[in-house]
């Protein structure tokens, strides 16, 4: 789990300064993510959080949109995890419900779900699925697979870093296929629950929060049309940088890269393959035959990114520049999308729909949010099209089952339809 101002340094490294322009929405609600979480940390040191017979004191996370780091104040709520080490113990969930609902209930300006109700002392902490707190054994079953995935791969530890530091390599080791060096890497198993968890969101979630109608859906059930299923993408993209860095690497840090790697919030798994000192651009030589073929492979991809109303420029014959062209193309409409759901105005506007919150892409002022999607997600495609002619070229040097778990990954994300489809009236 890297540090917040470790995760700006590497996305300083993908895209330069002078190119963040097209980023600054990505980077605002960045900032703004890791304000809120500050804030969140230190109401948590005036409460206590365990039952008093048992240590350590029971670890905090962040998930959902803080988690990511895409969160704004006026789109988002707390989404945190409790967890703690061993077996469930009822005295210990019971002490952290009465933490959590001292925590909520003295920080009024707080946007947490479920507020009304939980001061009333009427929330269900073990009937709804908001504020999870589960035990280690809990979460090592298979029951908890989404809540495993969703520390894995878009949480921020508030609380307790080592811990879940532990927690997460364990997992990535014994259950999702790290275990095994450059020839034994077995990425299918990830593959396969990402897909679960992807799906759980689109076909359960989603048409519940439809039919909740409830204050903050609306915003929810938005925001969810607009970057789910590319959260998915942006993630199979990290799991594919993963095994290239399993097949580039052989100091048998497989657990530890991919703990960065997939940890990383959305706009930093798809700037990542544009660092000069990432994965991506080590591996990819910058002379030689093999470099050469890379760079006129790569120079074909971003042909169609050169047309002036995309902004972009042809790219130098370097390849990590045409790398970056591709990964510039993904941010864009990703950056487009948050500054208009952490746009006041556009709020405003949605929450005009509640409570009838199924028709709101009625409004020709909302259409821009399917179209900025759909580019979204093409160039996504687009960026894991290139990628796999690269692992092709790279293949003929560095042939190991890592570069075809790396393929495999790139398949998914290539061949990936949307999923979600518009609310209708």
């Amino acid at each position: 789990m890297h540090s917040l101002d470790e995760i700006g340094r590497r996305f300083g490294r993908g895209i330069p300064g002078d190119e963040q322009g097209s980023t600054q929405n990505a980077l605002m609600a960045y900032h703004d993510s890791r304000l809120m979480l500050e804030m969140y940390s230190r109401a948590l040191d005036a409460i206590n959080l365990r039952d008093d017979s048992r240590e350590p004191t029971p670890s905090v996370v962040a998930f959902g949109s803080f988690g990511r780091l895409d969160g704004s104040v006026q789109m988002s709520d707390y989404d945190m995890m409790f967890l703690y080490p061993g077996a469930m113990d009822a005295k210990t969930t019971t002490a952290i419900e009465a933490a959590i609902a001292e925590l909520i209930s003295y920080n009024k300006s707080f946007p947490c779900d479920h507020r009304a109700e939980i001061e009333a002392g009427t929330f269900d902490f073990g009937e709804s699925l908001a504020y999870p707190i589960l035990s280690e054994a809990e979460l090592w079953a298979n029951e908890a697979e989404s809540r495993a995935l969703q520390i894995i791969t878009e949480a921020r530890v508030v609380r307790g870093h080592a811990w879940m530091g532990e927690q997460v390599s364990g997992l990535l080791s014994d259950c999702y296929g790290y275990a095994g060096g450059q020839y034994s890497l077995d990425l299918a198993p990830l593959r396969d629950g990402l897909a679960r968890l992807k799906t759980s969101y689109c076909t359960e979630v989603y048409p519940r929060l439809i039919e909740e109608r409830r204050p903050l859906t609306n915003r929810k059930i938005l925001k969810l049309f607009a970057l789910r299923e590319f959260h998915y993408l942006a993630t199979l993209l990290a799991v594919a940088e993963s095994a290239i860095a399993v097949g580039a690497h052989a100091d048998g840090d497989a657990v530890g890269r991919a703990r960065r790697l997939l940890g990383a919030p959305s706009f930093l798994k798809v700037a990542s393959f544009a660092d000069p000192a990432g994965t991506l651009g080590c591996a990819v030589p910058s002379g030689g035959s093999l470099g050469e073929q890379c760079a006129k492979c790569l120079a074909q991809h971003t042909e169609k990114l050169s047309r002036p109303d995309l902004g972009i420029a042809l790219p130098s014959s370097s390849p990590i520049d045409s790398i970056r062209a591709l990964v510039l193309s993904v941010l864009r409409p990703y950056d487009r999308l948050l500054g208009l759901l952490h746009d006041s105005a556009f709020v405003q506007l949605i929450d005009e729909y509640k409570p009838y919150v199924t028709n709101w892409m009625i409004d020709p002022r909302l259409r821009q949010i399917g179209a900025d999607r759909d580019a979204l997600v093409d160039n996504t495609k687009h960026l894991a099209r290139a990628l796999l002619d690269v692992i092709a070229i790279l293949s003929q040097e560095m042939g190991c089952r890592a570069l075809e778990e790396a393929k495999a990954t790139l398949e998914v994300v290539e061949a990936y339809s949307l999923e979600i489809a518009a609310p209708t009236s």
